[in-house]
């Protein structure tokens, strides 16, 4: 059993929006689809037709054949259809950075998220610049499936496009009206609220069950801090980088406990999220006898931060300071809606700490 798996089971009963706010995939597979660049985008759009080139000519089975197309004049057709649709996104782009002008400083991080204007963006680049690719090296490719495969593919990609430029509009027409940017703004706040919720929750938890683990469960005692204890073994780590906590392994940590027993036993408490320098000694358990045991079985570190988030206190700290700028410029309804913003996070604070 693990320590963060028993956590993350109680956050998912506890708090069910909490939880889903951090652990949404399908949210967040689109954050990480969406958030591609450009030689990203080309590099896996090359690698498809690449595949489908092979399959055109190794195995292209007749059924699959379901259309008859001239290759040159739709080629072209492509190419100019294309491009008029990359001009439209940069059009309706531009449209919404001007119309926001006076707030993009507030909610660009919103829009990044929201608008995802540069995936389209540099699709269509990937599609102009493979349909002439197509165009120009067209004459040497002298199996005629693959030419016309490949075109079917681009023709599929390019409907998906027009489908994204549709709901890349939308989404653009919902900032440009007010009523609508305050409701994704509040959503946003809403969900910046959860997970910033989630970390501070789950460390203390995380924390508060490990020292429940250790001395009521398995009779540890925490290693006094300010003095030594004489006939002790410490065991420690050492990493030759940064690291952090991971995680903790129940079964395991009770196992060695069970091994040890009738001894003095003590431990030293790690903190999740907390760096740990590189070359340092992090002292794990100290004991009255050697004891030989893997230490990676019960504790598991890592280099990257656990409980990360593309989400911090961003746009909360904005809504501060917009409350506090909208007060000395005496801009009422603005600040009203501020602190109707910073009402509903309250109410949405205290209903979650009283099913603490």
């Amino acid at each position: 059993m693990s320590l963060k798996k028993l956590i993350t089971k109680e956050i998912e009963t506890k708090f069910p929006k909490v939880y889903k706010s951090k652990n949404d995939k399908i949210s967040n597979f689109y954050i990480w689809f969406y958030s591609k660049n450009f030689w990203s985008i080309l590099l896996i759009y090359n690698a498809l037709i690449l595949i489908i080139a092979l399959y055109s000519k190794y195995i292209d089975f007749e059924f699959l054949k379901i259309l008859d197309i001239k290759f040159e004049d739709t080629v072209k057709t492509f190419t100019t259809g294309i491009i008029t649709l990359v001009s439209m996104n940069l059009f309706v782009t531009n449209l919404l950075l001007t119309h926001l002008k006076d707030e993009r400083d507030d909610i660009q991080s919103i829009i990044d998220r929201k608008v995802n204007f540069k995936f389209i963006t540099y699709l269509g680049f990937t599609l102009i610049i493979c349909v002439l690719c197509l165009y120009f090296f067209s004459p040497s490719i002298t199996n005629v499936n693959v030419k016309s495969n490949i075109l079917i593919f681009i023709f599929s990609s390019f409907v998906c496009y027009i489908l994204l430029l549709i709901i890349l509009y939308n989404t653009v027409f919902n900032f440009i009206h007010k009523t609508k940017r305050t409701e994704i703004v509040k959503s946003e706040l809403n969900l910046e609220f959860y997970k910033a919720f989630y970390i501070d929750y789950f460390k203390r938890r995380f924390k508060e069950e490990y020292i429940n683990l250790m001395e009521d469960k398995l009779n540890f005692q925490l290693y006094p801090i300010w003095q030594e204890v004489e006939g002790i073994n410490h065991y420690t780590h050492k990493s030759s980088k940064n690291i952090y906590l991971k995680d903790i392994s129940v079964n395991a940590v009770t196992k060695l406990s069970k091994e040890i027993n009738n001894t003095k036993k003590y431990y030293h408490v790690l903190e999740l999220g907390k760096q740990y320098q590189k070359d340092t000694e992090i002292k794990l358990f100290s004991f009255s006898k050697k004891k030989n045991f893997k230490y990676n079985k019960i504790y598991s570190f890592s280099k990257k931060a656990p409980l990360q988030s593309e989400y911090s206190q961003e746009y909360l700290d904005k809504l501060l300071k917009k409350i506090n700028d909208n007060t000395l410029s005496n801009k009422y309804y603005e600040l009203s809606t501020n602190l109707k913003n910073l009402e509903d996070i309250y109410e949405e604070y205290i209903e979650l700490e009283n099913e603490i």
